[in-house]
């Protein structure tokens, strides 16, 4: 099945019972444990598009959280 890169994530489908996504994060060689999946019905395609939701996901909380530390630093630095 083809690779496709969403982010810097690698995302591979496979069809057995039903399509699945998996994904892999960036300068990673583990797959992650959260599959996206989708009926023989809905298709690759929806599992993929699926899977970059996902992606998107968790690049979102990923800088909520970054902005939320970079706040607290500069909510602690003493003013000059």
């Amino acid at each position: 099945m083809p690779l496709y890169v969403h982010r810097g994530y690698r995302i591979q489908t496979q069809v057995t019972s039903q399509w699945q996504a998996i994904i892999w994060a960036p300068s990673s060689s583990h797959a992650s444990t959260q599959l996206s999946k989708a009926t023989i019905a809905e298709g690759e395609i929806v599992s993929l598009q699926r899977a970059k939701a996902l992606i998107d996901y968790w690049e979102s909380q990923t800088d909520l959280q970054r902005r939320g530390m970079a706040s607290k630093r500069a909510a602690s630095t003493p003013a000059s």
